[in-house]
Formats: structure tokens, sequence, C-alpha cells
């Protein structure tokens, strides 16, 4: 079953369908269907109303250039993430408008049903989708329009950075002489201390700890020194017979003054003083050494820290680059946490490409049910009558087929099962005839024996296949019969 579409009538025709006019091929009309067929418009069925032309031509208007601002939303956000204009962004962009165009030809399309209802609940998907886009677009040009306070903003708080960063380099790395290992142990300190304070460190602590040993080698010494004076003295007194405490006042060499002159000699041997004052001598010497070089060093600290805190300075500075995506994004978060008519003016931005780019499927809405659509609603239900009309033909068709096999299918078995009824009479019929026979042929030869030949009758001859054949040919009843294979 095959349809035709129909035409609208010609101007010389006398049907009531009205007629479009004459199409001319110039550059407005081209551009005029090209518009309508970014919203899906049927040309052809288009021509009955040439009315509806143009609201689909604005149509087709409204979702170009949602799409044109998605394009340029595009560019702008690609330039920004990828640090600038390049190659791939304009191809990248262009993919992204033409996705966009194809979605809103998708949304304004004529929505199926006649019911509010459907047309409502479709609607609000439509729209659903066309906000969360809308934001997705709307972004990177609030951006781009904000785009001096949010770049001065980042500036301010990079120069923050720098600064604080500096800061803490002055703070964690001090003089170390005015406390400073106190001050680099400190816990904000992780991570900003400088190599240069470690060798002028550990010159401080090497310097500090001699030091010590010279101060515990010098007591030591006076301590023994002292000792030791203290019993030559006693020995002494004690010999002369000089009166005071520990002696006895009585001169001469006598136990008393031995025992003396023993234990002074005694702590002289377990305390020798030449030694630890080599010692000491040495330990004066590095420690003269060790105060050069300490004074050598913290002369030109401040000099040697300022040039390791600018090359630090730069380095941070050096990984700053150029302003990317969400740093803008991060920046706009905070001009408006502390601006409440930046924000407003950011909200309202936002809206406006928002309701833009829903703006197709408003119009679509809004404008109501064309006459288009009733056209199409039309021909959708013919088309499904007629799709109805030609299953139910195409199925009674092959209904009739297979009645008409099954009809082939039980006459062919009935042909069958006569034939082979047929042919069980014909198997009967000829044994009876071959039986017949038989008896005949032996009645004769009794009858001949019976007149007075003495011979033994013959045997009955065999069956053979002409006798078979003979009796198939001549029936007893003298009407043919159909040849069957034994």
């Amino acid at each position: 079953m095959t349809t035709t579409e129909p035409k609208p009538a010609s101007a010389d025709t006398d049907v009531v369908a009205p007629a479009p006019e004459q199409r001319r091929r110039d550059r407005a009309e081209q551009c005029g269907r090209w518009l309508r067929a970014l919203t899906g418009v049927d040309e052809t069925l288009l021509a009955w109303v040439p009315g509806e032309r143009a609201h689909y031509t604005g149509l087709g208007g409204v979702v170009l250039g949602t799409a044109a601002i998605a394009t340029i939303s595009m560019t702008m956000a690609l330039s920004e993430v990828l640090g600038g204009l390049s190659v791939i962004v304009p191809l990248l962009a262009l993919v992204w408008g033409v996705f966009i165009l194809n979605l809103d030809r998708w949304l304004v399309s004529p929505a199926p049903g006649d019911t509010w209802g459907r047309r409502l609940s479709t609607f609000l998907l439509r729209l659903v989708l066309a906000f969360f886009f809308g934001v997705i677009i709307a972004e990177p040009l609030v951006l781009r329009i904000f785009e001096p306070a949010i770049v001065k903003h980042i500036n301010d708080e990079r120069q923050r950075q720098l600064a604080d960063h500096e800061d803490r380099l002055v703070r964690c790395n001090p003089d170390p002489t005015a406390g400073g290992p106190a001050a680099t142990a400190s816990p904000e300190c992780g991570g900003f201390t400088l190599n240069m304070l470690a060798g002028q460190v550990a010159l401080a602590q090497e310097l500090t700890g001699r030091e010590r040993e010279a101060l515990a080698l010098r007591a030591s010494i006076d301590a023994d020194t002292a000792e030791q004076s203290r019993r030559d003295t006693l020995a002494a007194n004690e010999c002369s017979g000089t009166a005071g405490p520990g002696s006895t006042g009585r001169a001469g060499r006598g136990i008393e003054c031995r025992n003396r002159e023993a234990e002074a000699a005694e702590f002289r041997v377990a305390h020798p003083l030449e030694d630890r004052t080599a010692r000491l001598r040495d330990l004066q010497v590095v420690i003269s050494r060790l105060r050069g070089e300490v004074s050598a060093q913290q002369g030109d600290f401040q000099a040697r820290r300022t040039a390791a805190i600018a090359a630090k300075i730069d380095e941070l500075r050096s990984h700053f680059g150029p302003i990317g995506l969400l740093e803008r994004l991060r920046a706009l978060n905070e001009l408006t946490a502390s601006n409440l008519f930046l924000l407003a003016a950011i909200w309202f931005t936002r809206l406006f490409f928002i309701a833009v780019d829903c703006l197709p499927v408003a119009v679509k809405f809004f404008s109501g049910k064309t006459r288009y659509e009733d056209l199409l609603d039309n021909r959708g239900r013919s088309s499904v009558r007629i799709y109805e009309e030609n299953t139910r033909a195409v199925e009674a068709e092959i209904i009739e087929n297979l009645k008409t096999q099954q009809i082939r299918t039980r006459a062919t078995e009935t042909i069958k099962r006569e034939s082979s009824d047929l042919d069980v009479r014909w198997r009967k019929a000829k044994l009876r005839m071959t039986m017949d026979n038989r008896i005949t042929e032996l009645a004769e030869r009794m009858k001949t024996n019976s007149n007075g030949q003495d011979s033994p009758p013959p045997e009955p001859a065999p069956l053979r296949d002409d006798t078979v054949t003979s009796a198939r040919r001549i029936p007893p009843n003298g009407r043919p019969m159909p040849k069957h294979d034994d």
C-alpha cells in the first residue's frame, strides 16, 4: 500500500487550499529557509500555512543567537584555561556551539500531543535542561564582564602572599646570636628555614661547647691546684712546727711530718696538672679561632639572608603564572562575599544570560500551538492510521496465505491416505485373483486325471510376475487398475 504526500494547491487551480507564493531564489529567501531549518520544521508542510513562516524564521534566529553566545562563552573559558588563544580553542568552541545549536533545535521542536498537560511537562523538562546549560554558558561571560575587578583582586592577593612569605622567612631565619635557634623551632617555620643558617648555627654551637669545656677544665685545675697548695702548706707547717689547724706544733721530721708530705705527693701524682693545663691552652686557641669566624659570619649575615630571601620570593613569583579559570572563580567568590552590590550585579548578569539561553524554549511555549503544529499532529495521526491499516492488510494477507497452505496440506494428506487405501485394496484383490486362478488350474488337472490318465498330476506352477501383471492388467471386473510397485 503506497501513499502520496498531499501538496498545496497552486494559484491556477480551483482547490480551496491556500497556495504558497512563488519562491524566489534570492539570498533573503535562502537565509529564511536556513533559519527555519534550525527549528526543525518541514518546509513541505509549512507551505500549507505560509503565514507561519515569519514565526519560525524568528524562532530560528533566537536559536542561532543562543548558539553564537555559547560559542563565544566557550572561547573565553578555553582561553582562560589554556592561557590564551590557540588553534584548538576555536575548534573546540565551534564543536560546543554546534552541540548547543542542535540541543536548542530539539528543545523548540513541536511537542507531541494536544493536551496542555503533556505540553507543560515537556516544557518543564526542556526548561530544566536549558537552565543548566545556561548556567554553564553564563559563567565565562560573567567572568569576562567583571574581569578588571577580578584581575586586580588576584594581583593584590598575590602581592599579599609574597609579602607574608617574605615576613615569615625573615622571622624564621634570625641572627643565631639573637635567639635564632629558638625562633626556627616554631611550628610555623616548617619549610621556611634557609640552608645558610646551618653552618653558622653549627659554628656557634661548637663555640659554645668549647667554651663550656674550657670553663669546666679551668674549674677542675683551680680546684686541684688549691687542694695541692693546702696539702703542701699543711706538710710544711707540720715539719716546721708551726701551730695551726691539722698541725701538732712540734718541729722536726717526725711521723706526722712524713705522713703529710706523703699525702701531698700522692695527691700530686693522682691529680696531675700539666696535661690539663696543656689542654686548656689548646682550647683557648680553638675558642679564639671560632670567635673570629663567628664574628666574620655575623658581619655579612644580613646581606646573605636578604639575597636568599629574594631568591625564594622570585621562585614563588614564578609559580604564579597566568591567571586561570579556577583562580578567577575563587576571586569572584571572595569579591561577592564582601560586596553586596557587586553580588547583586553579578547575579543579575548571570540570570540575564541564563534567561537568554532559556529564551527559545520560553518563546516556543508561550507562543501557543500554531497551525503548523495542528497540521503536523494531523499528519502524525494520519500516518498512524495508515500504518495500522497497512499492518491489518498485511496481517490479513498473511493469515489468508496460512489458511490456503493449511488447506493444501490437508488435501495432500487426504490424497496420500486414499492412495494408501487403494493400494491395500489392490493387493487384496490381486491375492484373491491369484488364488482363484490356482484353484481353477488344480480343478482342471484333477479332472484330466480322473479321465484315465495314470501319470501323477503335475505340480502347480508357481506364481510369476507375469501372472500378477496380467491379473493387474485384466482385473475380473474388466476395468483397468492403477499400476502399483510391489
